[in-house]
């Protein structure tokens, strides 16, 4: 359904998840407007989008044909990681006003600090795609779990092959700091990045081991590898049972016996789950971006605010920190850090 005619759809990047996106605005926008640098992209535009869709090989050039109608334009920054901050800035710059920035929001917290400072002085209704934040599985997974399962989750844990802590993980550390209603206390981790970012090669892809504490004995650990092509795991634990979370987002709640558990309820007599799952969240749709294009197209208040945003940003990059000085991290991280301002070159 296209959106009001007047409203123009500005999409920056046209890779994997920016063809996703490209779909949803070409049908919500009048007007919609893909700027990336391959020439394939018109191609691909003219095959799978609608007529009168329009493609630059360039930011300028588009923001020139906008001309005066900024105002009337939302923008999505679905680029490479280390070009999301030059590029909302270009945006900002010109008087764009309504952002959705894919994650991470940039390659360093110092720049996705400045980033949320400039959303703040200049009235820029700014977001990041985390989809879960606006589809609430967490608060669905902490009802069932505490209705059901004897109270709330107390870990999560997520293990499988090539799909990098920060690529794939930095989605589950913001789950988890939802699921938890706070940000953690300190990670610790070990790994070491490759070259084989599928993005391009320059791009760094992190292999290895982070475990992320928050506060009342909650954990979130993390082990992927870049020597495995096999899909990842992830398991919340409750106090009688589980929950599996899907790759496609996909949430079944799995219980322990009830006769069981009752019989000995101690904590250190454990037990299998039953085999037969109870799905409480249903898969993602492939892309969530529309929920986010309605809220910061209205004059609600965000669900995800830039304080949320930066506290997120500091836990995925706090377990590179810790890889790379092999020291715990404590969080909030402190501005002077010698790290704070690194440019970790991922996406």
């Amino acid at each position: 359904m296209v959106s009001n005619p007047e409203l123009i759809g500005l999409l920056v990047g046209a890779g994997s998840a920016g063809k996703h996106h490209a779909r949803v605005m070409s049908q919500r926008y009048h007007q919609f407007i893909v700027v990336d640098p391959a020439s394939t992209v018109e191609t691909w535009m003219k095959e799978n989008l609608k007529p009168g869709d329009v493609y630059y090989n360039n930011l300028n050039s588009a923001i020139s044909a906008i001309g005066d109608r900024a105002k009337n334009v939302t923008a999505v920054i679905a680029n490479l990681g280390p070009d999301h901050c030059s590029t909302f800035h270009r945006l900002a710059d010109c008087g764009i006003r309504k952002i959705v920035c894919e994650k991470p929001m940039s390659d360093s917290i110092a720049l996705a600090t400045q980033m949320i400072d400039r959303a703040k002085s200049d009235g820029i209704r700014l977001t990041v795609g985390f989809p879960r934040r606006f589809t609430l599985p967490a608060s669905h997974v902490n009802r069932a779990s505490n209705e059901n399962l004897n109270g709330p989750p107390s870990a999560i844990a997520v293990h499988g092959g090539a799909k990098c802590l920060v690529t794939f993980g930095a989605h589950t550390v913001d789950f988890a700091i939802e699921l938890f209603g706070s940000e953690p206390l300190r990670v610790v981790a070990v790994g070491n990045a490759a070259s084989i970012n599928p993005r391009g090669s320059a791009l760094d892809y992190w292999g290895g081991a982070a475990s992320w504490e928050f506060s009342n004995n909650r954990y979130l650990t993390m082990m992927f590898t870049n020597d495995s092509s096999v899909q990842s795991n992830t398991t919340i634990y409750a106090p009688t049972g589980i929950f599996e979370m899907a790759v496609n987002g996909r949430i079944t709640m799995f219980q322990r016996n009830a006769d069981e558990v009752a019989k000995d309820p101690r904590v250190t007599r454990v037990g299998e789950v039953d085999k037969q799952g109870v799905e409480i969240v249903s898969a993602l749709e492939a892309s969530s971006l529309a929920l986010m294009l309605d809220e910061i197209e209205s004059q609600n208040d965000l669900t995800y605010s830039g304080e949320q945003l930066v506290g997120s940003m500091e836990a995925m990059f706090g377990a590179l920190i810790a890889i790379e000085t092999k020291v715990v991290v404590e969080f909030p991280l402190s501005k002077s850090h010698a790290l704070y301002g690194k440019l970790w070159n991922v996406t």
